[in-house]
């Protein structure tokens, strides 16, 4: 039994609880805790008992005072002016709060006053102010806190701003006088529209940054789920599912921008009002067609055409007003908009449920996430309309829609990549099955044409006197064409080696080409012998040597020349060669009369090519493409300008020789041994450093010459600076020992002097000091010296100093003794890493273009496999009637049972009919079949409709006329246009359609062939044709099947039935050239069949 514990959970469970989890953190409480909270009365709030760090913050609601079309300030208040006030209810908008005549409808101005009675806490209080329409200025106990946009009383002075605000306060006494002024002129409805919310600091700063965090994780979700998804249409543009759903998400993630919290407001504080209101309207349209777009090419057999073009149309005309016009003017469509919204949602569960009962894949889930997204979108018209109360919950449903979308959309990409992996591995198992046989096969036709060959060559040399002139002849055929053959089995085994350039190793090298096409020119004079063909060479000394594998190249130069050697009908083969910048172009050159057209478009065309066809001249070609490709150049085939034909190739020169990755692993541990060694002590005793002492005290110079001489050094002194100086010139030294304090000229002096002929590493410098003072030694490192001693002088310190000095300079020497190596290194690394990019974009390429060719591949084997099993399944069923009436015919007369030589006769008829009806269904049915796999050949030519509509007219009047029904042809076209069509596949579309109406028209009845133009589709305009005949008609619920392939339907007429093809091959037809095809009928009314043809011009 498995273990419960490993085995792997279900990725939707998985989605899902990730869902719920992120809900449980970013969800912010949306209720109040405690289930009766005060509220405002007569413009006052006693919340004496409420508990705010229990119980938690405290919605401002209820009745508050309201000055309309007043403007006051806490002056006003203290001053006791004579104001007029009413009573309005908060939250909500103005022009559903009841008043008087003067309070204000949308747009207008006022000012709120609340007066809150607090219990003794003595904590930070903080107010969490919502979006107000559309500007507003808050005061708490005369203290101006809050200012969103500009209040004032004419649309002029006014300045819109929403966005959300946390105020922050410590409360005075235990009552608050909250005074808010609000000013609206921009849109259709003003004032409070959601909630104000008094807590503590801590508890309303929680709840801001959690729906902060919220939105800021939706738009995240949102956004990247958009690019992730249009990025996967971008790279695979199929697939419009993902396109659709991408665009879907990212209006979603613009929207959630400017709604809620107001994302855009806090990280573009000046960011334009209405430019967001624009945003926020225009997205809720936009994203209604484009919803329904992607639930159309989810279940793209339940949504007709034309409703998505509806509302396609009414989101480009409401979208076209929110451009154009103010808020101010189209915030007052709102309820229109919404309407249009809400028609969406509506149409979506229409067509939802229809995919669940015909058992879509994937449909009730889909139906489940939509239930949740709509109801959210729902409830929040509502809750902005102040019908409902319950809170903005949109969020939360488009974010449980998109994620289980995500999943959903997910899974099927998966399963359809699987498929074409697998699909992609047989068919390379299938090309690797292939490629072995053929390369066992060659290697075994190898021993019977060796042995055909020498058999003929030793019959033509042992017994030359015992044969005749035509058993030589027959003798030298057979060798000769043996030998041919096996140069044709080698050149096919050269190219499927070549084939895979990754498992081909080759070792490039430069190669002398002057030389190497001498070689190849000696090797093939035995082939010119008998034809008069001169090889030549022009190449000189001056072109540069190529970088080649020597044996590649050579067995490229004896295809191309032996190859011209056979087909050249001229006197020379000439190689030649140029520079051309990195690249050496190498052609080689059959002069004489050109090639057949058609014989240098089948070359051209085999170098063109990515696979092997055709002959031994194209196997030659392709061979020798593989060979110059790997070594990254190109052929071409030209004609010479003398005449005859040119092979053209490039090479590279071995000045731009590109390291392979053999040879940079070797220099990449040569230039670590390198390293290793410039900082390698050198104990080297072929010559001893050499040290200058500088020092004006004799007894100092004493010992200090003591000091250093036991360690092998050569050691000169100098008791001046100018001595010094001197000496230095004079004499090559690798360390000075220098005093810092000398008459006349001190050290300082010295080691600016010697600073400027050499360096610091160049020539070592270590100062001694009498007294360590930070000014005299940051003056000596000033001048220029390496490093620096206290006197008196330790030995051992000594000694350190002066190695580690002598061992810095002998590697600073070393470094700059292998510093043109090093440079000339990089250089060659530099370009490998360089040749490497090249390949692995090169490489990648190759690797997308062939996973387009293998879809396309399986796209194509699987059409053709249905058509298969169609056409097998038809054959089986459809021929067994004619089949068995045959046999039934002959075993009659067999068996005697007929014997009259009349009744003989009519039976031999019999079967002759019924042989005539087997041959048409099967040629019907192959003709259908090709089609059908499109394997069928198309002749497209220009045909004017002039010239179709007299064809039509001439030649179906007459077997019209022979059945006794009127045959008419209306031509409704203001003038003649032209198709491009094949002429013979259209006259059999209307010879079917024609002839199916002859045979279902009475006698007297009438047939009309109807030609007309119109708009098409993509801006293009179309041809329609219509065949319309007053027989008897088709029944309605039979109209969708006509065009099946074998399907007949109730028969209008029981005597006049047909094999049932006709009309399926008429639709391949017209699908094949880009048209449309239906058919109109009632019973007893006559059928009428249209079908359209794009009009070329």
């Amino acid at each position: 039994m498995r273990n419960p514990m490993k085995s792997r959970m279900n990725p939707l469970v998985a989605a899902i609880a990730l869902l719920l989890l992120t809900l449980a953190i970013y969800s912010p409480s949306g209720m109040d805790p405690d289930p009766d909270p005060p509220i405002a009365v007569a413009g006052e709030l006693d919340a004496t008992l409420w508990n705010f760090s229990d119980s938690g913050t405290l919605r401002l609601n209820g009745y508050w005072t309201a000055y309309w079309k007043q403007l006051v300030v806490p002056d006003d208040i203290i001053r006791s002016t004579p104001l007029h006030a009413e009573l309005a209810p908060v939250p909500q908008s103005w022009g559903k709060q009841a008043g008087t005549p003067d309070s204000p409808s949308g747009s207008g101005f006022a000012t709120f006053r609340l007066l809150v009675k607090l219990p003794a806490t003595g904590e930070l209080m903080a107010l969490r102010i919502p979006p107000v329409a559309s500007s507003y200025k808050l005061w708490i106990n005369g203290q101006l806190l809050a200012e969103n946009g500009t209040v004032a009383a004419t649309p002029a002075g006014m300045k819109p701003s929403e966005s959300v605000r946390t105020v922050v306060f410590q409360p005075v006494g235990a009552t608050l006088d909250i005074l808010i002024q609000m000013s609206n002129f921009v849109q259709r409805k003003g004032g409070i529209w959601e909630p104000i919310e008094l807590g503590g600091e801590r508890d309303i700063t929680k709840i801001t940054v959690s729906r902060t965090a919220f939105d800021s994780f939706l738009f995240g979700c949102l956004l990247l789920a958009g690019l992730h998804h249009t990025g996967l249409y971008i790279f695979r543009n199929k697939n419009r599912l993902a396109l659709y759903f991408g665009l879907f998400c990212l209006i979603a993630a613009l929207r959630s921008l400017v709604v809620g919290e107001g994302l855009l407001a806090s990280l573009v504080p000046d960011f334009p009002w209405e430019l967001a209101r624009k945003i926020e309207y225009a997205s809720m349209l936009a994203a209604v067609p484009v919803f329904i777009r992607f639930v159309h090419y989810t279940f793209p057999a339940d949504i007709p055409g034309k409703w998505i073009r509806y509302f396609q149309l009414g989101a480009f005309a409401f979208g076209g007003i929110i451009v154009v016009f103010p808020a101010e003017i189209y915030t007052h469509l709102l309820y229109l908009f919404q309407a249009f919204v809400l028609s969406g949602i509506l149409y979506i569960f229409y067509v939802l449920p229809r995919a669940v009962r015909r058992s879509r894949a994937g449909a009730v889930p889909f139906l489940l996430a939509a239930i949740v997204f709509a109801l959210s979108a729902i409830n929040d018209m509502l809750y902005f309309n102040g019908l409902i109360r319950t809170g903005c919950y949109s969020s939360y449903g488009i974010l449980v829609f998109v994620i289980l979308q995500t999943y959903m959309l997910a899974r099927a990409f998966s399963g359809s990549f699987g498929k074409i992996e697998e699909l992609s591995r047989k068919l390379l198992s299938a090309d690797r099955l292939k490629d072995e046989f053929l390369t066992h096969t060659s290697q075994e036709l190898r021993v019977p044409l060796g042995t055909i060959v020498g058999i003929a060559e030793s019959m033509l040399e042992s017994a030359a006197g015992n044969l005749n002139a035509m058993q030589r002849s027959n003798l030298s055929v057979i060798a000769n064409s043996g030998k041919r053959l096996a140069a044709s089995v080698n050149d096919l085994l050269d190219f499927y080696r070549l084939r895979d350039r990754h498992t081909m190793r080759i070792n490039k090298k430069p190669v002398d080409l002057q030389q190497m096409t001498q070689i190849v020119l000696s090797a093939c004079r035995p082939l010119a012998y008998g034809k008069d063909i001169a090889l030549r060479s022009g190449i000189g000394p001056d072109i540069p040597f190529v970088i080649a594998d020597e044996a590649h190249l050579q067995q490229l130069l004896v295809h191309l020349v032996s190859f011209s050697i056979d087909q050249s009908r001229s006197s020379a083969v000439t190689v030649s060669a140029r520079e051309q910048g990195a690249m050496v172009e190498v052609a080689v050159v059959a002069a004489g009369p050109p090639l057949p057209p058609d014989k240098l478009a089948a070359l051209r065309e085999a170098v063109s090519l990515e696979r092997m066809q055709g002959g031994k001249s194209e196997v030659v070609v392709a061979t020798a493409k593989k060979l110059i490709q790997l070594h990254g150049g190109e052929l071409s085939i030209e004609a010479s300008p003398g005449g005859g034909m040119a092979f053209v190739f490039t090479l590279p020169s071995s000045t731009v020789y590109t390291m392979s990755s053999e040879e940079v692993d070797e220099n990449l541990h040569a230039i670590e041994n390198l390293l290793a060694q410039m900082v390698r002590k050198d104990d080297s005793k072929e010559r001893n450093p050499r040290i200058l002492i500088v020092d004006d005290e004799p007894v100092n110079l004493q010992v200090l010459y003591g000091q250093l001489s036991p360690e092998s050094y050569s050691i000169s002194t100098a008791t001046t600076g100018q001595q010094a100086v001197r000496m230095s010139r004079e004499q090559s030294f690798d360390l000075i020992v220098l005093d810092a304090i000398m008459p006349k000229m001190s050290g300082f002096e010295v080691c600016r002097t010697i600073r400027r002929e050499h360096s610091l590493m160049e020539l070592p410098i270590l100062m001694l000091y009498s007294k360590k003072q930070p000014e005299i030694v940051y003056e000596g490192f000033d001048a220029g010296i390496n490093d620096y001693m206290m006197k008196p002088i330790d030995k051992k310190e000594l000694l350190t100093r002066v190695k580690t000095l002598l061992t810095l300079k002998s590697a600073i020497r070393e470094a700059n003794r292998h510093s043109g190596e090093l440079e000339e290194l990089n250089r060659q690394l530099t370009d490998l890493n360089n040749g490497l990019e090249e390949k692995i974009a090169e490489r990648t390429l190759s690797l997308q273009q062939s996973k387009q060719q293998l879809e396309t591949m399986n796209e194509d084997l699987e059409r053709i496999e249905r058509s298969r099993i169609r056409l097998l399944t038809n054959i089986s069923h459809d021929l067994r009637t004619p089949i068995t009436s045959i046999q039934g015919y002959i075993e009659a007369i067999l068996d005697g049972v007929v014997t009259d030589p009349e009744q003989t006769r009519k039976y031999l008829r019999l079967i002759h009919s019924k042989s005539l009806t087997l041959n048409r269904l099967i040629q019907d049915l192959f003709e259908l079949s090709q089609l059908e796999s499109r394997q069928a050949t198309f002749r497209m030519r220009e045909v004017p409709t002039t010239d179709l509509i007299h064809l039509v007219r001439e030649k179906f009047e007459l077997d019209a006329s022979a059945h006794g029904v009127r045959f008419e042809v209306r031509d409704s076209l203001p003038h003649p246009v032209v198709l491009n069509v094949d002429a013979d596949r259209l006259d059999q579309v209307f010879a079917n359609l024609i002839f199916n109406a002859i045979k279902h028209t009475p006698r007297e009845g009438t047939i009309v062939i109807g030609f007309e133009k119109r708009p098409g589709r993509a801006f293009k305009d179309e041809l329609i044709v219509k065949v319309s005949d007053s027989g008897s008609g088709v029944a309605k619920e039979e109209l969708p099947y006509i065009f099946d392939r074998f399907y007949k339907g109730t028969p209008r007429s029981s005597s006049k039935k047909g094999s049932g093809l006709g009309l399926a091959i008429a639709k391949e037809i017209v699908e094949y050239h880009g048209g449309r095809i239906w058919a109109e009928s009632d019973t007893g009314r006559g059928c009428t069949v249209y079908f359209t043809l794009p009009i070329f011009y």
